[in-house]
């Protein structure tokens, strides 16, 4: 009996332990504060304007969720990019930047097998 008992409570400091460490501890971070990441193949190139980098990292999101739901790449099945919610007059620098995001995204995580960094 006093064996468990001590196993148990090894056990709920190791739980706690876990539950306070913050996640970056055993794990590195896709997005830093501003909620843009630091990975380089995660950034537009500094030459878009700023709707093609909101659409850039929108791509880069879509990609990542089709590729960790095993599905082929396909800017058509995202309505992000078929039906941007942006005025009018950005739809094509958004597109721009979705597409670009999409497709750099998705060729990085095939050959890197899913790895972020």
């Amino acid at each position: 009996m006093r064996r468990s008992r001590t196993a148990a409570a090894s056990t709920l400091a190791l739980l706690m332990i876990l539950l306070v460490l913050p996640a970056t501890t055993w794990s590195q971070p896709l997005f830093g504060q501003d909620g843009i990441t630091s990975l380089p193949w995660m950034q537009p190139p500094p030459e878009f304007k700023e709707m093609q980098r909101k659409g850039f990292h929108a791509g880069v999101q879509a990609a990542m969720k089709d590729y960790d739901k095993h599905r082929d790449p396909d800017l058509e099945r995202h309505k992000e990019y078929v039906h941007p919610k942006v005025d009018r007059g950005f739809v094509p620098d958004y597109r721009d930047g979705y597409k670009r995001g999409y497709n750099d995204a998705y060729k990085h995580l095939v050959k890197s097998h899913g790895q972020a960094s």
